[in-house]
């Protein structure tokens, strides 16, 4: 690591930033062979990650490039070892950068539509957008039969303020699941406060009948 800082602060950005991610690449090919219980490689991996950042910074990288490369390690089997946030490289990758790992994402959720790193990259793209309906679109499209999805739209929804259409995903969560968790949300949805001033008004009566005025479930 120290070897890695030399030569980014020496001039030799680029080349540091290349054996970092070869250092990266072959400690991930490792690390299911090693036994880390007292976290030492972990902890190298990590550092070597962050010697990969400031390269990169300094060296002022190719945004399309690192996105391609960042998304071919998160989505790789050597993640596990680093833990890479790929957002932690948004000030290098900018609005190109940034615009390709998202192109690189959906098309890989394309590919494993139920792969769940394929999954979390999407959404943690998606939320660094602000992009709520590509939000809602991205969840609604595997809808859990235990209502966890729905309640996860309606909160998204309900802290954008959008009070109905969170309503309309917590009545349909009741009305596609029967439990007990579904309830309680999709009531907390209902009858919470207005944080916008009007405290304590009721958006609506429960679609089961239940009104804001009687005992949650």
């Amino acid at each position: 690591m120290h070897a890695l800082r030399a030569l980014t602060v020496g001039g030799q950005a680029a080349q540091a930033a290349g054996l970092a991610e070869e250092t990266i690449r072959m400690l991930s090919e490792a690390y299911g062979e090693i036994d880390d219980s007292d976290g030492v490689v972990g902890q190298a991996a990590h550092a070597v990650v962050d010697a990969h950042k400031q390269a990169c910074r300094k060296a002022r990288a190719d945004p399309e490039r690192l996105a391609e490369w960042l998304v071919g390690h998160v989505l790789g089997d050597g993640n596990d070892v680093t833990d890479l946030d790929p957002l932690d490289y948004a000030d290098v990758l900018g609005p190109a950068g940034l615009a390709r790992m998202r192109l690189l994402a959906a098309e890989a959720l394309r590919r494993s539509p139920r792969g769940w790193a394929e999954q979390y990259l999407m959404e943690r793209l998606v939320k660094a957008e602000g992009d709520v309906d590509a939000l809602i679109a991205l969840y609604a499209k595997d809808l859990l039969p235990s209502g966890a999805t729905h309640l996860r739209i309606a909160e998204e929804l309900d802290a954008a303020g959008r009070e109905s259409e969170a309503l309309a995903w917590a009545e349909r969560g009741l009305r596609d699941t029967s439990t007990e968790r579904m309830s309680t949300a999709a009531w907390s949805i209902t009858c919470a406060p207005d944080t916008r001033g009007r405290t304590g008004r009721p958006r609506r009566s429960r679609s089961d009948g239940t009104g804001c005025g009687r005992s949650a479930p």
